[in-house]
């Protein structure tokens, strides 16, 4: 019930922590606000564990998950004990995410299908808390599509980076310090010349040579 009407809201997860809370300690509001501190604490690492998976550098994954700790936006969602729905479906929002992450890492394998269902039944966790958590299948595809983009743009850059021609299959020596383009050659050919002539000595690009 909010005020004198009825509450049209369903946020039964929310609901049972507030009830669990008033069974432990009653109306002594410590204990509420200790609980909200918990969960935003446990969000952050989740929002850390995400950015580690999708993958982003480990010291900007720490980066951004302390500016999430310390950013002044949380502060009602934590400070207030009503804010307890937003922690909730934060939790299980991102920890939906990470599930999804871990399945799409092990697909082809019997895990996927394991991990798919834990985010499917963190998903419905996060909507228990406050239906704000609907986003997430939105948030999924446009991070999956950004996370491809930049799959293809790696490609692409490290396809320029190599010597070797289209087709050479040893991975092995294309990658190799010693087997990368160079701004400069002591003998005096031309970076083309030295890259073609270091190529040469791919297995691959020595039987189309001939």
């Amino acid at each position: 019930m909010v005020g004198e009407g009825p509450n049209l809201l369903w946020r039964p997860l929310t609901t049972l922590t507030f009830a669990l809370d008033h069974a432990l300690h009653g109306l002594e509001p410590f204990g509420y606000h200790l609980v909200n501190v918990v969960l935003h604490a446990a969000v952050t690492v989740l929002v850390l564990s995400v950015l580690a998976a999708v993958p982003v550098a480990l010291r900007t994954a720490v980066a951004a998950a302390l500016l999430f700790a310390v950013h002044p936006i949380h502060t009602e969602a934590v400070a207030s004990v009503v804010g307890r729905a937003e922690l909730l479906a934060a939790a299980g929002f991102f920890l939906a995410w990470r599930f999804w992450l871990a399945g799409d890492a092990a697909a082809g394998s019997r895990r996927e299908w394991a991990w798919t269902v834990a985010a499917a039944v963190a998903y419905f966790l996060a909507m228990c808390g406050k239906e704000n958590a609907v986003a997430l299948p939105a948030v999924l595809v446009f991070a999956d599509l950004l996370r491809r983009q930049e799959s293809s743009m790696v490609g692409v850059r490290t396809a320029r980076a190599s010597p070797c021609r289209p087709g050479c299959g040893d991975r092995r020596i294309r990658r190799s310090p010693e087997h990368r383009h160079r701004t400069s050659d002591a003998d005096g050919r031309s970076p083309r010349q030295s890259a073609r002539a270091r190529c040469r000595s791919c297995r691959d690009c020595s039987r189309r040579s001939k």
